[in-house]
């Protein structure tokens, strides 16, 4: 008897906790296909060549699970407005009581790009070693007694004779950075707009007579009229590493290491917002991390021509050295976001928000229809929040 009302008991319960999920999925979780591409990256929509890419199924929270009054900024939201035949997602961008500009692909809010340490949407990535090659996206040095010897993992440099200052160790990425998306199917779809901010990743090891040698390593960031490096600078006394703004020789930060030689480092190297943030970590996880920073006011425009309506004075990111003989792997190189000031709404001299008024674009803003277009979102239009890539399979992952 006691065994039967115990059966009973769990199977009561089985049913009330399949019943709670049921009701869980219907009124406050659902699954949408997204087609479109005006979310890429950061949603894939559906690529029609060769084999095609179905488009990416994404969660979407909604109901008891949203909450309007827990938006922030760049938080991506699902919304519907009136006469809309179907849910749309975008990312905000704009909040209530915000004074907005689009500016030469930044976003001004109320008269101020963002400042340092604001959470960012994630980078962009334009080039990853892993699945793009090297000899379709750099320029360097191929001809003669190249310094260079290019690997399917590997990149080697023998600069040792390679004067300092010199170009010919320099790895150079193509010209201009622009609004490059990869779609669902990993292929690259190449961009038009010249973009601002760019992010370096990779691992180097340098080998240990470059501390005789005197040698250089150089990781170079360019933005209009502005070439910015990282500089690690080995020598008989040791290691440093700086910050330097060129042309002018402008050292904006510098910090003694310790030895760098014999051992993998990974690197990031980003200039976002007048920004610059540069990490150092042991590959092995030995030490901790180095993080030095800089704040600057502003670009340089460069007071020159430049060909054919390019907007910087350089390849706008680079790697390499002098007097070293180092070894570069896991090379990636990723662009910001790029707002572009567009539609009745987007190219006006200042967008204000009201209150329950908040503004959405897409992220691949040159191919997207949002509030640019048609005005802001009221909250009462704002019904979900995506949380979830559940399909393809191969690619489930949660959103940011």
């Amino acid at each position: 008897m006691k065994l039967k009302r115990l059966l009973r008991a769990l199977v009561g319960t089985l049913l009330i906790g399949l019943i709670a999920l049921a009701l869980v999925r219907v009124v406050c979780l659902r699954v949408f296909t997204v087609v479109t591409g005006s979310m890429e990256p950061t949603i894939h929509g559906a690529v029609d060549e060769g084999d095609g890419f179905p488009g990416e199924r994404v969660l979407v929270a909604f109901g008891p699970l949203f909450d309007p009054d827990e938006l922030e900024r760049f938080d991506l939201v699902v919304f519907q407005r009136e006469g809309q035949r179907a849910p749309l997602c975008k990312r905000l961008i704009g909040l209530p009581g915000d004074r907005l500009q689009l500016v030469g692909g930044d976003l001004l809010v109320n008269g101020a790009v963002l400042p340092a340490g604001v959470p960012r949407p994630a980078w962009i990535d334009v080039f990853d070693q892993a699945r793009d090659a090297v000899e379709e996206h750099f320029h360097y040095a191929r001809t003669g007694d190249s310094p260079w010897q290019v690997g399917a993992e590997v990149l080697s440099l023998s600069a040792e004779d390679i004067a300092r200052g010199a170009e010919r160790g320099m790895m150079l990425f193509q010209r201009e950075l622009t609004d490059t998306v990869r779609l669902g199917d990993g292929a690259l779809d190449a961009g038009v707009l010249q973009v601002n901010d760019a992010r370096l990743e990779l691992e180097f090891f340098v080998e240990p007579d470059a501390y005789e040698r005197g040698g250089q390593l150089r990781f170079r960031l360019v933005e209009g009229g502005d070439r910015f490096e990282a500089v690690l600078e080995l020598g008989a006394d040791g290691a440093e590493l700086s910050l330097e703004r060129q042309p002018g020789g402008e050292v904006l930060a510098r910090v003694p290491i310790a030895n760098a030689a014999g051992r993998w480092w990974r690197l990031g190297f980003e200039n976002r917002d007048d920004h610059l943030a540069l990490e150092l970590a042991d590959v092995r996880g030995e030490g901790a991390p180095l993080t030095v920073t800089a704040t600057y006011a502003g670009n340089r425009p460069f007071q020159g021509l430049l060909p054919d309506g390019l907007s910087s004075i350089a390849p706008r990111v680079a790697f390499g050295g002098t007097g070293v003989r180092a070894r570069f792997r896991g090379v990636r190189v990723f662009r910001d976001l790029y707002w572009t000031a567009t539609g009745d709404w987007g190219g006006r001299p200042q967008i204000e928000l009201g209150p329950g008024e908040y503004f959405a674009v897409g992220d691949n803003s040159a191919n997207s229809l949002d509030s640019r277009h048609w005005g802001p979102l009221r909250e009462e239009e704002l019904i979900g929040r995506p949380i979830w890539i559940v399909g393809p399979a191969d690619s489930r992952r949660p959103l940011e």
